[in-house]
């Protein structure tokens, strides 16, 4: 078949020849640049050049569009060329992945190595971090040190992003013996992952006294670890999400009041895990702990997780007794769901908004009642029941979760999924994911498993079911 004239493609109008280029590989994109005028304009529109710019492209590309260019998402081991290359005069944000945190200490720490940033001091406005898999060990006095760093850098940062990456959480912990002395008037919107409910209080005590959004994600949350008595009002706070990891015995004691605090927020989101003395929470208890003291609320979004005892399931209340408590929430797309586990003789209530089920990024503790819809953000779950789960189950969870990359049980079909964790679970459930012929695994996946689980799924490595995906995950397997 011949071959398409390249004038025919020159005559295209600007729209149609810039959808094409965008649906090209970055490196053969910019091959075309010097062929005349109007292809160099098109080229260097902000649609290819906006977001991400290799070190290759640095001396050709870079200086022409140095002026255009708003925003840089780029790894660190690249961000020398980029900044070395020419001055970003319009630049205001700016994202750092892949990071290795010894790296980041030698471009970072030492100020005198840093003379290719020092002239961004007080024009960066919004910084993401993220931190690479070599970094999953990072110890807390590092991240604090980091994240204290971040300020002095550049002292006019209005938005952070100091989250953990989605393989090994990196929680930062600010150490109360000596924490340290962080003070900024211009930040307004940070999100960050802590250790502790005292590290959340620490946040709130004043240091950044016109914050107005906080998104914050919490390892854990315990009376016996906190100490700071701050209960100063909260007047310009005006969005909080918080998201608990385990759960939590003291929703009423900690959460609860810390929320009142916030008198002018309009926009609440709980992701939570609690363990409650007698009732579930349910649309009655939000309305008169929570809505009734917010004033000024405008939206809020939740997905808690509720556990009680209970010696016989009759004494729990129905789907719908709970599903018209939350109409009291003023939201009528609210959905909820009651599990009962015999043997640990506990009740357990799901409640969400639909308003969390189209941003929510984890989804913990799905049962065997998990009604089937699609949750196209969630990118982290995990599965429990004392009921076991079948082929079919596995088949639904991959349908409702597309992008899922992390899991604590098998998970049939996910193209994207890059951790497993199979704590507490049973052989059957790794032979699900370790049979090639039920799951099929495109990444290389980190596991963690029992080793003695492992030997003896995989018949001591010598099972050929599973030899293809124990490779996927870096297992040596023996042929013999």
């Amino acid at each position: 078949m011949a071959s398409s004239s390249p004038s025919k493609l020159l005559d295209l109008p600007d729209e149609m020849f810039l959808s094409i280029l965008t649906k090209l590989n970055t490196i053969d994109v910019f091959h075309l640049k010097g062929l005349n005028k109007r292809i160099d304009n098109i080229v260097y529109d902000e649609v290819i050049t906006n977001n991400e710019l290799l070190d290759l492209f640095c001396l050709k590309i870079l200086p022409d569009i140095h002026y255009k260019i708003q925003s840089l998402n780029v790894e660190l081991s690249s961000m020398k060329p980029i900044f070395l290359t020419t001055i970003y005069p319009n630049l205001y944000k700016l994202g750092l992945y892949n990071v290795d945190a010894n790296t980041f200490f030698f471009y970072w720490r030492v100020r005198n190595n840093n003379s290719f940033l020092n002239i961004y001091k007080n024009q960066i406005t919004s910084f993401i971090i993220r931190f690479n898999n070599k970094s999953q060990r990072l110890l807390s006095d590092s991240l604090r040190v980091i994240f204290t760093s971040i300020f002095k850098i550049f002292t006019n940062l209005d938005y952070l992003n100091f989250t953990a990456n989605l393989v090994d959480h990196q929680q930062i912990s600010f150490g109360f013996s000596s924490p340290p002395s962080i003070v900024s008037m211009n930040l307004l919107k940070l999100n960050i992952n802590v250790n502790c409910f005292n590290d959340c209080l620490y946040l709130l005590d004043g240091r950044f006294e016109n914050l107005h959004t906080l998104c914050v994600r919490i390892s854990r949350i315990n009376a016996d670890e906190t100490t700071i008595n701050n209960k100063k009002i909260l007047f310009k706070l005006k969005y909080f999400s918080l998201t608990s990891d385990a759960s939590t015995n003291v929703y009423d004691e900690l959460i609860v009041p810390l929320i009142h605090r916030m008198l002018n927020l309009e926009k609440l989101r709980l992701y939570l895990l609690v363990v409650h003395k007698e009732t579930f929470i349910d649309g009655n208890n939000l309305k008169y702990n929570i809505i009734n003291y917010l004033l000024n609320l405008k939206q809020f979004g939740f997905n808690i997780h509720s556990f009680i005892p209970s010696d016989n399931p009759n004494d729990l209340p129905s789907n719908e007794d709970i599903r018209k408590s939350l109409i009291n929430v003023g939201n009528n797309y609210s959905f909820s769901y009651i599990n009962y586990y015999p043997e640990s003789r506990m009740g357990h209530c799901n409640i969400y908004s639909y308003s969390c089920s189209n941003e929510m990024k984890f989804y913990y503790n799905i049962t065997n009642n998990f009604q089937s819809e699609i949750y196209q953000f969630v990118t982290e779950i995990s599965l429990f029941d004392e009921y076991p789960f079948e082929h079919e189950f596995f088949i639904r969870i991959s349908q409702s979760f597309p992008f899922i990359e992390k899991t604590n049980l098998p998970i049939a079909q996910f193209i994207h999924i890059i951790a497993l964790n199979f704590d507490d679970a049973h052989d059957d459930y790794i032979e699900q994911f370790l049979f090639d012929t039920k799951t099929c695994l495109s990444n290389n996946v980190s596991i963690m498993v029992e080793y003695y689980q492992l030997v003896r799924v995989t018949h001591n490595f010598k099972r050929p079911a599973t030899k293809n995906n124990c490779q996927q995950c870096g297992y040596k397997y023996d042929d013999e």
